[in-house]
């Protein structure tokens, strides 16, 4: 049925984005079981293929918007992008760049990225 293959799309795809988090892989696959569960006597054809379009969009999200990154001996973050996300980019207009609090301690750096001194 749809509904179990979209199930397992969203285990795939959470598999995918968290791989290697352990605790994000066990809360987002507790997540995504609640919801089916909480929605398995639905009986609406019409509520059904909106709850199926919500499957798209929350795979659609976790393959190609969530990015891992490793703190690495620096103290910083590196991030690597998969095939997934660089292929995404491309087809968008325009990306906003992050906001940063002036508050935060990154604000030491300038929009170029090296430390001010």
């Amino acid at each position: 049925s749809q509904v179990l293959s979209g199930y397992r799309r969203l285990l795939r795809a959470r598999a995918l984005a968290f791989k290697g988090d352990t605790v994000a892989l066990q809360a987002s696959h507790e997540q995504i079981r609640q919801e089916f569960l909480n929605n398995a006597n639905e009986t609406d054809p019409a509520q059904i293929a909106e709850m199926l379009k919500g499957v798209d969009d929350v795979e659609d999200f976790l393959l190609h918007n969530i990015v891992q990154g490793q703190l690495n001996d620096s103290g910083a973050y590196a991030v690597e992008f998969d095939e997934r996300h660089t292929t995404r980019m491309a087809e968008q207009e325009e990306i906003e760049p992050v906001k940063v609090p002036p508050s935060s301690p990154s604000d030491m750096l300038d929009s170029s990225g090296p430390p001010k001194n």
